[in-house]
């Protein structure tokens, strides 16, 4: 219900719109398989190989048969093979252990780990983390100790420290390429649309990759150098460890061990999650953030101390894969499979998402990529993939487990599992009805029941006065799939409240699993009384020269109701009447008493023994939350006589 005109109004008020902000959950202990197309045909299954790891970020090799994970809250663990049947043993002692120095939580933490290519001579290996005060270190250790098998915190080596002016997009990704240099990902340091524009500023590190010689200068600080080929090394513009820039948080990237390409996969914000390919031999590339997400122009350059190339400019590298947030919010990038064990993914890339936890198999056809999902290798917070000597590939779920890929046989069907399509919806008061969508995926062989409720959050929307509490049930017969949707009621009331949100979450499901990163969503109902210019109607009164806005709404004891009906009687009062255009109800009245108290005063009294609620709006002070004067009366009780001296200080 508008108390006053708006001017300019969205279209579609019911619109459903994904989050870009991801989850972290796992389904523990959960084995999926997956059949990859490829020639001869080969199944796949994934093997849980570890469980029990705190938040697990990464893992990688140090050149043996050994595998390494890293742990967000600072610790990197080992596993060895056990003999003779396969699979990996967890070392007790973590083989570092850098707890005490690494701030952990959402996108900090201990985030990178690459051993350095002569590490079986000289025991190196660097790693990236988030420091006590939020900023990001590059740091270099060595010697580990042969007693006791881990690395002593005490060779310590800082070699860059990188301010971080917010708490997201710290990058991490860490790992020598073909060329032995390392290359180190860092993001544009947070918060959204990059404000800083970091990633198309030369003057710093954020929003690039880089690319350092760690063998150059490696016994006095920086304890690096910088290549002498680094594509900005003369341009007084650019930083000369820049090897690329225009990301906004590279989570993972990887070097082809064939042909040494870099794929590089970078976290989108609104709309789009994009995989980009740098060819063996090319440098200096922009990836185009922010003035691009993936190949979405969204033409911002605020923060960049002037305009931008525009997004048509070749100066920009478009991605080679890139996908909407109908399929995931935060890609994760991963690799080129070059092993043995698996001959019919050779050349292929394996990439996937944390938000949705799907995986994709890419390869090139024609001249450009191709993807198809391997909806049964899906995996709950996909935090990364890895790789062992051997190229063998893991996937790194962040609730606790590493799951080997390996070839197996026919895959029995995957679980049922079911969520909701979308993370977020917007709707207006006046959509009556908002459907939203839950999906069944996996097995179909068994009935589904899943029962959905709303549930309201503090200090937002309110049940019964903004919406109808939602309780339904979504059934799906055995061999049915898809999608069904259940009704969220919207109240069009009359006050004007800014946009509020509410919770719909799957509190329960019989004979199907509940994806933990898909199990509710949020619903922001945006209010529609927005005051503007006052434009009187059979339900709005226009006061003292159209400054006030007073609207009114009633329900009589059968629960008809409706908006009241106006007539005006002065400049600064007027009449409601409800049921019977010959019975006045209620007689409204604004009164100048700036004179007198610096205030406006508004008056109401009536006959009317109906539930009416309403308010008094002073549009002339509409700039932010205009000035709001509520009232209402109970059902069945005569309506009190009203005069509130002191309503409105917008004088004059």
């Amino acid at each position: 219900m508008r108390a006053a005109s708006r001017a300019d109004e969205e279209a579609d008020r019911g619109r459903v719109s994904r989050a870009t902000s991801a989850h972290s959950a796992t389904l523990a202990g959960l084995v999926l398989w997956a059949l990859v197309a490829s020639a001869p045909a080969q199944q796949l299954e994934l093997e849980p190989v570890l469980g029990g790891l705190q938040s697990p970020l990464y893992l990688t090799h140090a050149g043996d048969d050994r595998v390494f994970v890293v742990e967000r809250g600072g610790t990197i663990r080992v596993a060895s093979p056990a003999p003779p049947g396969g699979g990996l043993v967890l070392a007790t002692e973590p083989f570092l252990d850098l707890s005490d120095r690494v701030l952990a939580g959402g996108e900090r933490g201990l985030l990178g780990l690459a051993f350095h290519p002569d590490y079986q001579q000289n025991g190196r290996l660097f790693v990236y983390y988030t420091d006590l005060q939020g900023d990001s270190v590059l740091a270099r250790f060595e010697n580990v100790d042969p007693s006791s098998g881990v690395v002593p915190p005490s060779s310590f080596v800082e070699m860059l420290l990188v301010e971080q002016p917010f708490s997201n997009h710290n990058g991490g990704m860490l790992a020598f390429g073909p060329d032995g240099m390392l290359y180190v990902g860092l993001g544009d340091g947070g918060s959204g649309d990059d404000p800083l524009c970091a990633a198309q500023r030369g003057d710093t590190l954020l929003g690039k990759i880089l690319r350092l010689d760690v063998d150059g200068g490696a016994e006095s600080p920086p304890f690096y150098t910088v290549p002498p080929d680094n594509p900005f090394v003369g341009d007084p513009t650019v930083r000369d460890e820049v090897f690329l820039l225009g990301v906004r948080n590279p989570w993972r990237f990887s070097f082809d061990r064939l042909s040494g390409d870099l794929f590089v996969g970078d976290v989108g914000q609104d709309s789009r999650e994009e995989i980009s390919l740098v060819p063996l031999g090319t440098s200096g590339v922009n990836l185009g953030w922010k003035m691009l997400e993936g190949t979405l122009c969204r033409n911002q350059s605020g923060g960049c101390g002037g305009p931008l190339p525009p997004c048509g400019s070749s100066i920009y590298t478009p991605p080679i894969l890139e996908y909407g947030h109908g399929e995931g919010f935060s890609v994760t990038g991963g690799y080129v499979y070059r092993g043995d064990a698996l001959p019919g993914l050779a050349g292929r890339y394996l990439f996937g998402d944390f938000g949705s936890g799907r995986v994709w198999v890419a390869e090139r056809s024609g001249g450009g990529w191709t993807r198809s999902e391997r909806p049964q290798l899906r995996t709950p917070g996909l935090a990364s993939f890895g790789e062992d000597a051997a190229g063998g590939l893991y996937l790194v779920s962040l609730g606790g487990e590493v799951f080997a890929l390996r070839s197996g046989a026919t895959p029995p069907p995957p679980p049922a599992v079911i969520g909701f399509t979308a993370e977020r919806a917007e709707v207006g008061e006046e959509v009556p009805f908002l459907m939203l969508d839950l999906e069944r995926s996996g097995d179909l062989g068994e009935r589904i029941e899943a029962r959905v409720r709303s549930v309201p959050t503090a200090g937002t929307a309110t049940p019964g006065e903004d919406y109808e509490e939602l309780e339904a049930l979504a059934i799906w017969l055995p061999g049915a799939g898809g999608v069904r949707r259940v009704a969220l009621s919207v109240i069009d009331d009359v006050r004007i409240e800014n946009d509020e949100e509410l919770e719909v979450r799957i509190e329960s499901a019989t004979g199907a699993l509940v994806d933990p990163q898909r199990d509710r969503m949020t619903v922001r109902i945006l209010d529609d009384d927005v005051p503007g210019e006052c434009t009187p109607s059979l339900h709005v009164l226009c006061l003292l020269d159209s400054r006030f806005a007073v609207t009114a709404r009633w329900r009589d004891f059968t629960d008809l109701d409706g908006p009241a009906r106006t007539t005006p009687l002065t400049d600064d009062s007027g009449a409601f009447w409800f049921l019977d255009f010959r019975n006045i109800e209620l007689v409204v009245k604004v009164l100048d008493g700036c004179a007198i108290n610096g205030h406006f005063w508004v008056f109401m009294t009536g006959l009317t023994n109906l539930e009416v609620e309403g308010e008094v709006v002073d549009i002339a002070a509409a700039a932010g939350s205009p000035p709001v004067y509520s009232f209402s009366n109970p059902l069945g009780t005569g309506f009190q006589p009203i005069l509130d001296t002191e309503a409105f200080a917008g004088c004059p």
